[in-house]
């Protein structure tokens, strides 16, 4: 959804731009209200498809059973229905001025866990098709780097009430303090059953002791650089809001939308030019292969007045309009392919 929301921030660019002759500005639709709107619909949709969600479960439960866990339910029971969705995309650690547009009650948990714990698990992680999730040390180090910056920034500007950053090993050590926590900061009631999940291990690289990742073309800086930001996001203390970080973040969302919506225009330019390049291609094409057509013809004349010439018994005017002819004609052969080679 993250991409969702720069495209939600483009439509309201295109819909809005015109001012009073827009239609999302007369009717004085506001961006809050557009984004919001949008993201109230899509929250309903999926709170309201949760039957659907149950019958989608049950049939993948019976195609592999393997992957049932009591621990993981969408709901105890038809009582007490689970009122809150949760998406733990990674990538949306890029995303959250954006997510917190579309969703403005959201709550952001950021679980970051030491970098070369990360790299070691990275490299031995292959995802649902069996491939490799990264193709080598530094690119891990690199994704590392990009998501913790991305909500170690985003937690600055918004502060510690709206992001929530959890130490990974806390969880491990500290399930029971860590997880009430968790629901204490989203404002949900602590319950036995939400420590469940922690006794099975899912979605995990399995990496041997003796695993040693170290890559002498990793290079020293993006190493060195994360191990700086790895001491930084473990300061323990809670941060407040930065207004002039929130600016920051808001103009980045606004500039990453203005870039994508030009592409779009360049995109929309360069297919306007490809299919104009293409269709003086086909007449270019066209003209040479009538061009070339006359060449044949004028070639087939100098061969026959050649023939004519080689013949016996001409006449001195009769060998003179021969060669007056084939000198016509090869000028104009030759004018005719100089033309076809200017052409190309």
């Amino acid at each position: 959804m993250g991409t969702f929301a720069l495209n939600v921030a483009i439509a309201y660019a295109e819909g809005a731009e015109r001012g009073e002759r827009s239609q999302l500005s007369a009717v004085g639709v506001s961006t809050e209200t557009f984004f919001t709107s949008f993201g109230s619909t899509i929250n309903q949709i999926l709170l309201g498809h949760r039957d659907s969600m149950m019958d989608l479960a049950r049939t993948a439960a019976q195609a592999n059973p393997n992957q049932v866990h009591d621990s993981f339910q969408i709901t105890r029971d038809e009582q007490t229905a689970k009122s809150r969705w949760v998406d733990g995309t990674p990538e949306y650690s890029m995303h959250i001025t954006g997510l917190r547009k579309l969703f403005p009650n959201a709550k952001f948990i950021h679980l970051v866990r030491d970098v070369r714990s990360v790299v070691r698990s990275m490299l031995k992680f292959r995802n649902a098709g069996d491939h490799d999730l990264v193709a080598s040390e530094q690119a891990a180090y690199e994704y590392w780097l990009r998501t913790v910056k991305a909500c170690w920034e985003s937690e600055k500007a918004w502060g510690s009430d709206i992001i929530r950053r959890v130490q990974y090993k806390e969880l491990v050590d500290e399930g029971r303090k860590t997880i009430h926590n968790i629901l204490e900061f989203i404002g949900e009631p602590f319950s036995e059953h939400c420590l469940e999940p922690l006794r099975k291990r899912i979605n995990s690289s399995l990496v041997p002791d003796d695993f040693d990742p170290i890559d002498e073309n990793t290079a020293a800086a993006i190493v060195e650089e994360c191990d700086r930001l790895w001491t930084a996001v473990q300061f323990p203390g809670a941060l407040s809001p930065d207004p002039d970080l929130i600016i920051h973040q808001e103009r980045a969302f606004a500039g990453r939308a203005k870039y994508l919506r030009s592409l779009d225009d360049e995109h929309e330019r360069l297919s306007r030019l490809h299919e104009m390049l293409q269709a003086e291609f086909k007449d270019r094409t066209s003209w040479a292969l009538r061009l070339n057509e006359e060449v044949q013809k004028k070639n087939q004349l100098i061969r026959d007045l050649q023939r004519h010439q080689e013949a016996p018994k001409k006449t001195g005017d009769q060998a003179q309009a021969a060669e007056t002819a084939m000198a016509d004609a090869i000028r104009l052969v030759a004018e005719l392919q100089a033309q076809i080679k200017k052409s190309m």
